[in-house]
């Protein structure tokens, strides 16, 4: 049986759902809550005692409830309500008990009902939109790892080399660039051993590091660090590469 409350909300006591009619947006109300707004629609109105609640709620299912639980669960059924447009759902007596307001209209076995491909359409809909995400994401990831490819392409000229190689304990290669001042290199090297420990990766051959500081006027007295740990093939190119940033010392994976 379903119920309807002031011809706006359905409540469905098998899934204990609450559907607004017209926007198709549904509540499920916990398992105590259930229980009581059974209790309330069931009522016609009438007044029912707190200790009437807390028997027929909990004390018959083999369960402790207190005064505490009960408001919990009725203000739980009352923002529910009134996230639907129904602001005035139950009327608390105080030391007495609680009933529905007088205002309220509960319809039984209604046919008023949210259309029967609504929700079909709604989770067809939202399922569409995290595929759209999902795409977006990995659109956005291809694109990256895109950029870092001409970054690093571009940077390699073989004719005259503007980055230099050099091998670490373990067999990996740590690539800088030539606008990185050579004094810096042994921090630098310190930087990628410590990143790597931190990170789980493993120096070896067969794996390059890409190691570069960028400032950039748009981003004004920061400085980009860019730790790029890449796997290569058997051709000796990057196929694949796991990026970190560091804006000022803070890490920024992606």
């Amino acid at each position: 049986m379903h119920y309807t409350v002031n011809k706006s909300i359905i409540y469905n006591p098998a899934d204990g759902s609450l559907t607004h009619i017209e926007s198709g947006d549904l509540i499920t109300l916990p398992l105590p809550a259930q229980r009581l707004l059974q209790i309330l629609l069931d009522s016609e109105g009438k007044l029912i005692s707190r200790e009437d609640l807390l028997s027929k709620v909990w004390e018959q299912y083999g369960l402790n409830g207190s005064g505490n639980n009960l408001n919990q669960y009725l203000s739980i059924i009352r923002r529910s309500f009134s996230s639907f447009g129904c602001e005035w759902f139950i009327e608390t007596i105080p030391r007495v008990g609680v009933r529905l307001f007088e205002s309220v209209m509960v319809i039984k076995g209604t046919d008023v009902s949210v259309p029967p491909s609504f929700r079909e359409q709604k989770n067809f809909f939202l399922l569409r939109n995290e595929c759209s995400l999902l795409s977006l994401v990995m659109i956005g990831a291809a694109l990256l790892m895109f950029l870092i490819w001409c970054f690093i392409f571009f940077s390699h000229d073989k004719t005259n080399p503007s980055y230099i190689t050099q091998s670490l304990e373990g067999g990996c290669q740590l690539v800088t660039f030539l606008h990185l001042p050579t004094k810096d290199l042994a921090s630098v090297k310190r930087h990628v051993n410590d990143y790597m420990k931190m990170s789980g990766e493993k120096c070896e051959p067969g794996v390059a590091i890409y190691f570069d500081n960028i400032s950039s006027q748009n981003i004004g007295k920061h400085v980009r660090t860019l730790i790029s740990v890449c796997d290569r093939n058997n051709e000796d190119e990057d196929a694949v590469c796991s990026n970190t940033y560091y804006i000022n010392g803070v890490a920024d994976e992606s």
